[in-house]
């Protein structure tokens, strides 16, 4: 090798390839200068390196003077020179996944690593849980869940448990693997010493292993250190800590305590013995006198074993004095605590016969730096779920503020529930560079944001993103910020990222609960209503209203978790039907198709683009092209007429679900042979209908009585079921399929419907409003098998509605109604567990707080950060 690499490229010459171990000539032999890095971190070198290293290069030349009493300036000799694309410092979740997605892309990469073994906080840390949404991150990370299952070392996604648990050894294995595999070259046991600038590009970076110093030349850096540690070696800006709030039902905002970092967490395993084990406290060590006095602990029961979580706080996990002593403290605090377990027990519970077996080679670090970058997530953005078409990653956590000065569990702290959200590549690229990316939890945000973006779900989604915007960066040989977005977008795409923010909701479901008030109806009086889902997640409900002078058709959107203000569309004398039909509202929702990765790119990509959304009524048609904005006449003259026919029976559309399939979509046609074998006339029923994969199921019940008529269409056959009479709930309302989902009651395999009636009301009811009574109390149901029994019901009888006026949709939370009651229109989201009786499923269910004031709050001091 000769010359040397300019501005972090390497020379036309060089191979496109990693070179290692290469020993420099004169020419290249070059030393590595301190100050930068110890200036902006404050410690000194003699704190930093290993002594013993400290003690063998000190024969081959080292130069110490003394800059000032907090920096000591060294120079030591590079030992060896080596070169790459994408060099990629930490080999946590987000750098595993960083490198994994720019060796994925043919750019020559290197993987950094101070540990033996990559996988940060799931392994070092001993985190072992996956937090957030587990299956719709990427490819890469749904291969790394598919080896983790065959080695039995990963629990079944179950939406409503707040983790997924996994086995930190197999993890490391899968890890290393993939990157084996993938061409990523791997430095484990190795530590960042500084970096080399060249105005706002890094050119070098200087590591330190059992092999001396090494300047290894890139032309891109990711920083995955979790705590921005590329970024302050260089000397660029980054933020650390954020405001204090006072433990209670209503937190308030401290504004007089000093900005503190999130608490750092001590991951340990007992093991029952089968023997009693002599309870024993250390000296110095603290004892506690019961539950309440005990530091914040989870215990986590597997088998013949506990795993413990225990918080420790007040400590700076980027100075080193400091995180030496949270080590040592959180020790101390280990020992008081099996003491405790032991003799005293937790929560009702001793542990006579067990020990200590395992403790995290590093305490758990939520909170390091956090770098200033071009785009800062706020609060406001993840608490309404900020939609972007740059973003290149979704978040899908709760907040998780944990109570920075209080040892005790106290409430834990602000987790407050947020809608899934949209994160930029701005929030990656630091201010002031060229060739830097940082993902992960030290991504530019504000520190609440990060209590929900630091989990590894996220950081697996920010650093592939990183990883494959670096990839672009060098193959286009542009700085980051100049790529071209749409072909980012669309690689990550290739590789199974999903930017529609609407099958996010799956996670945490019954926590995602919402019942919200639409408008105000302008006489009182509704006629129909319906709602669609669009694929950015925001929601288009229609309703017809009486007027003076006849009937008037509105519309509204939720989009950022607000409804806008109604718009009128039409206006008609006589009382119309209406019906927002959209061609991805079902395809959006298919879970079978998200689990078997049946989706190509381009079908995500034809879900994810705008779709002409169209409202029918009676007696005209709609469409809009944005997203429910505004309407315009409908172009689609030759559809105009079977979509009529649909709003007049009540029945959506049904789209094919999968090109593979040979049978037609059900048309209009099938429903009016099926109709006219029922008694009745047509006029007096109304038609809902739902799918599975493999049939098309119908309901038809007259509004009259309580009785219904329900019919598949099997696609194997092409042809109907014999109709079946079953009894409903209520005589109105709409069926929709709830999404299958593992961990759904009953069957993993079908689509469960649901029933959102409005039921008839009793004598006593009907004397009180009139022999043409407008409302009934709403409720509703979900049948296990395909809508002949209902046996789960939940009335709400306070509530009343219109017959006519209850329409229900899927949606990956489960289902959303819309239903006008009174002189109001409403929206409801719920899961399956709102409708189950009690004892029916076993699982468990925990209540987030509703912490938003919390927001205001902090926005009055003026806080920014």
């Amino acid at each position: 090798m000769s010359g040397s690499a300019e501005h972090g490229s390497l020379p036309e010459s060089a191979p496109r390839s990693v070179r290692s171990h290469t020993m420099p000539t004169e020419s290249e032999r070059s030393e590595i200068e301190f100050m930068a890095l110890f200036g902006a971190c404050s410690v000194r070198l003699t704190e930093y390196l290993p002594r013993a290293m400290l003690l063998s290069i000190r024969n081959k030349s080292l130069s110490m003077s003394a800059a000032n009493d907090n920096v000591e300036t060294v120079t030591l000799p590079v030992s060896h020179v080596d070169a790459c694309d994408v060099a990629v410092v930490g080999g946590g979740i987000a750098g595993v996944f960083a490198a994994l997605a720019s060796a994925g892309s043919g750019a020559p990469t290197v993987l950094i690593e101070r540990h033996g073994f990559v996988g940060g906080q799931g392994t070092a840390g001993g985190v072992h849980t996956f937090c957030g949404e587990t299956r719709l991150v990427n490819r890469y990370w749904t291969e790394m869940v598919r080896r983790l299952d065959l080695l039995g070392a990963i629990a079944e996604y179950r939406p409503n448990d707040d983790g997924r648990e996994f086995e930190r050894e197999p993890l490391k294995f899968v890890l290393q693997e993939m990157l084996s595999e993938n061409g990523v070259r791997v430095l484990l046991h190795t530590t960042l010493l500084n970096v080399e600038r060249d105005g706002s590009s890094i050119k070098s970076v200087y590591v330190l292993n059992k092999s001396g110093i090494t300047k290894l030349q890139c032309r891109i850096v990711v920083d995955a250190t979790g705590d921005a540690d590329v970024i302050a070696c260089g000397g660029w800006r980054y933020h650390k800590g954020g405001p204090v709030f006072v433990p209670g039902n209503s937190p308030r905002l401290d504004s007089s305590a000093q900005p503190k970092q999130l608490p750092m967490s001590l991951y340990f395993t007992l093991v029952d013995s089968g023997r009693a084990v002599r309870a024993y406290l250390p000296p110095d060590c603290p004892e506690w006198g019961g539950d309440d006095d005990v530091p914040m602990i989870s215990v986590y029961p597997s088998e013949n074993t506990i795993t413990v979580k225990m918080k420790v706080i007040g400590f700076d996990a980027t100075d080193g004095e400091s995180l030496s002593a949270a080590e040592q403290q959180g020790r101390r605090q280990m020992m008081g605590l099996i003491y405790h377990l032991q003799h005293k027990g937790y929560r009702g519970r001793r542990y006579p016969t067990y020990e200590l077996a395992w403790v995290a080679p590093n305490i758990g670090i939520r909170e390091g730096r956090r770098v200033d970058a071009e785009h800062t997530l706020s609060i406001e953005e993840l608490m309404d779920g900020r939609s972007s078409d740059d973003a290149v990653a979704v978040g899908s956590y709760h907040m998780d503020y944990h109570w920075p000065d209080v040892v005790q569990r106290a409430g834990t702290g602000l987790t407050t529930q947020v809608p899934p959200y949209h994160i930029p590549l701005e929030a990656m690229i630091p201010c002031d560079t060229e060739n830097v990316l940082v993902p992960g939890r030290c991504m530019s945000g504000e520190q609440m944001a990060m209590s929900s973006f630091r989990v590894m779900g996220i950081c697996a989604q920010t650093g592939f993103a990183a990883g494959a915007a670096a990839s672009l960066a060098c193959s286009a040989g542009t700085p980051i910020r100049e790529i071209d977005r749409a072909q980012l977008r669309e690689r990550l795409r290739s590789d199974g990222v999903r930017f529609d923010l609407a099958p996010y909701g799956n996670y945490l479901r019954p926590r995602r609960a919402a019942f919200e008030r639409i408008a105000e109806l302008s006489a009182g009086v509704a006629g129909d209503v319906s709602v669609a889902v669009l694929p950015g997640g925001e929601v288009v409900a229609a309703w017809s209203e009486r007027r003076d002078s006849g009937w008037r058709i509105r519309t509204a959107v939720r989009r950022s978790g607000r409804w806008s203000a109604p718009v009128a569309v039409d206006s008609v004398e006589s009382q119309p039907g209406v019906r927002l039909l959209h061609g991805a509202t079902r395809r959006l929702f298919s879970e079978y198709a998200q689990l078997t990765n049946r989706w190509s790119p381009q079908q995500l990509r034809d879900i994810e683009t705008p779709v002409t959304l169209h409202l029918v009524t009676t007696g005209h048609a709609f469409e809009s092209k944005d997203s429910g904005r505004t309407w315009g006449p409908s172009s689609h003259a030759a559809a105009q007429k079977q979509n009529l026919f649909r709003a007049i029976i009540g029945c959506p559309p049904l789209l094919q679900e999968s090109s593979g399939t040979d049978n037609p979509p059900l048309t209009a046609n099938d429903i009016v042979f099926w109709s006219d074998e029922l008694a009745g006339s047509l006029a007096d029923h109304r038609c809902t209908l739902w799918t599975t994969t493999d049939a098309v199921h119908a309901l038809l019940f007259n509004h009259q009585s309580e009785v219904a008529w329900r019919a598949s269409y099997e696609r194997s056959s092409a042809s109907w079921s014999s109709p079946q009479r079953v009894r409903l709930p209520g005589c109105g309302g709409s069926v929709t399929a709830l999404v299958p989902s593992p961990g759904d009651p009953g069957s993993d395999e079908h689509c469960h419907p649901f029933l959102a009636y409005a039921g008839p009301l009793d004598s006593h009811a009907q004397d009180a409003v009139g022999s043409q009574s407008l409302h009934s109390p709403f409720g509703l149901a979900l049948s296990e098998d395909g809508g002949l029994t209902w046996p789960y019901r939940n009335a709400e009888s306070e509530i009343s509605a219109a017959p006519n006026a209850v329409t229900i949709v899927p949606a990956a939370e489960g289902a959303i109604v819309v239903f006008c009651a009174g002189p109001d229109v409403f929206f409801r989201r719920f899961a399956p567990e709102t409708v189950l009786e009690p004892g029916q499923t076993s699982i468990g269910v925990d209540h987030l707080h509703d912490d938003s004031m919390w927001i205001a709050e902090l926005r009055a001091t003026g806080y920014e950060r």
